[in-house]
């Protein structure tokens, strides 16, 4: 089992430190793979999502990253020849709001609760309820 590493977020800057010592637990040898999940390609297109990410990692050592934009047919052997999986975040709404013992399901077009309490989607000022399946 690895290591998971979780930051807040910020610019290239402000996660240096982390990023330094996330790059300590990896093999720089091997490709680091590159998954912009929460980004918005009208907003920010995804290869200068890897431009920034290569701009942050390159530096540090890792000369080779890969960038996934569709997982419908990757498996776990697909992941392994990568020393890690670095997600990136983006817009941080929306936000989904999961209360404990419960989980969310998602499907390309929807995304529904597995759970006895409700789990809510922010969207700036606005608030939903999830559908329950």
């Amino acid at each position: 089992m690895g290591e998971l590493f979780l930051s807040g977020g910020g610019n290239a800057e402000q996660t240096r430190e982390v990023n330094e010592y996330f790059i300590q637990k990896i093999d720089p040898v091997k490709p680091l793979l590159y998954i912009p999940l929460a980004g918005d390609p009208k907003f920010r297109t995804y290869d200068r999502c890897l431009d920034y990410v290569k701009s942050m990692f390159n530096p540090l050592g890792v000369s080779e990253i890969m960038m996934w934009t569709d997982l419908r047919e990757k498996t776990i052997d697909d992941v392994t020849p990568f020393s890690a999986v670095y997600i990136s975040g983006g817009d941080p709404t929306p936000i989904i709001a999961i209360p404990e013992g419960t989980a969310v399901y998602a499907t390309p077009h929807k995304l529904s609760v597995l759970g006895l309490d409700e789990a809510y989607l922010f969207d700036k000022e606005n608030k939903a309820v999830m559908e329950k399946v």
